[in-house]
C-alpha cells in the first residue's frame, strides 16, 4: 500500500478487495473523480 492510499480502514479495505477481486486498476483512487470501486464498464446516465 502506497502513501497515496492513505491510512486507516479504507486503505485496509481496498487492500483486501485487491486480494479478492484482483482488479487493481478499478480500485486505484482517482483524484477529483467519484467512480465506483468495482466498475468494469462506465456507468451511463439514463436518457
Amino acid at each position: 500500500i502506497r502513501d497515496s492510499w492513505g491510512a486507516g480502514p479504507r486503505a485496509e479495505l481496498a487492500a483486501g478487495m485487491m486480494k479478492q477481486k484482483g482488479r487493481l486498476l478499478f480500485l486505484v483512487p482517482r483524484p477529483g473523480r467519484a467512480a465506483p470501486l468495482v466498475a468494469p464498464v462506465p456507468v451511463t446516465p439514463p436518457k
